[in-house]
């Protein structure tokens, strides 16, 4: 299968009270911008792409460190377009690691899958402990405005999350509309885009307030899971990724 290979890989440590990055590797299509301060001495991470999007036998490998006591937010330049594939597919793995301390905000841009587009990818998070991690994905259904509403071929995402060496939270996601009636009832119920906003150690916020902000939005369904080692897993259902970046944004807030 033809494709292009890319290699990230982001360290940070703690220097004089501030994060700092250790290493920065890359390779192409990856690039990465210079680190923008953060209030508390963290600093944010852009993630930014040479290739127009992923492309079918594209292979992508991402490794994130952070350091005891550092603080990092990642975030992309624009959305993840998976463009149109044959029999094959694209894939991504992500590998992350956040020591003592440390605090990771993991918040790629959304995913926007054009027609007939097979994905695959898996993320694996190791929290130690004393770690805290904010993680998010957001999934569209495909360019609407085109016309394709669910017109992709395979959406596959598995993601595991393990603090302090116990699996907390372990999902696996395959989605195919030519096989599963995705606005039905058991699935997207109508709506076209989903969010998933997990979070895990001294980040997580109270129950009571996740479900007081939810509960007052308008046009969108959400539930609250409670998993191992006082995480929480919010899962949300809406009208477009704009309005669940807005969402997730005023959770984490």
């Amino acid at each position: 299968m033809n494709g292009s290979s890319g290699t990230l890989c982001v360290r940070t440590c703690l220097r004089g009270g501030k994060t700092v990055l250790d290493d920065c590797f890359f390779t192409p299509p990856y690039k990465v911008a210079h680190p923008f301060p953060e209030s508390g001495g963290g600093i944010r991470v852009m993630v930014m792409s040479a290739s127009a999007g992923t492309l079918e036998g594209d292979r992508y490998a991402e490794t994130f460190f952070v350091g005891e006591g550092s603080r990092l937010t990642v975030t992309g330049q624009s959305y993840t377009k998976l463009f149109k594939m044959g029999q094959g597919h694209a894939e991504r793995r992500t590998r992350m690691t956040i020591e003592r301390d440390a605090v990771l905000r993991y918040l790629p841009p959304p995913v926007l899958p054009f027609g007939g587009s097979r994905y695959r990818a898996e993320t694996v998070v190791d929290v130690q402990q004393g770690g805290s991690l904010i993680y998010r994905d957001i999934l569209s259904c495909g360019r609407a405005g085109m016309g394709e509403v669910f017109r992709f071929a395979e959406y596959r995402a598995a993601l595991t999350i393990y603090y302090a060496g116990r699996p907390v939270l372990r999902e696996r996601m395959r989605l195919c509309p030519a096989e599963q009636p995705l606005s039905a009832i058991g699935y997207y119920e109508g709506y076209t885009h989903q969010a998933t906003l997990f979070f895990l150690g001294g980040a997580v916020p109270s129950a009571e307030r996740l479900y007081t902000m939810l509960e007052s939005v308008a046009d969108a369904a959400a539930g609250v899971t409670e998993t191992l080692e006082g995480g929480r897993l919010v899962r949300i259902l809406g009208r477009s990724a704009g309005q669940l970046e807005q969402l997730c944004d005023a959770l984490m807030s």
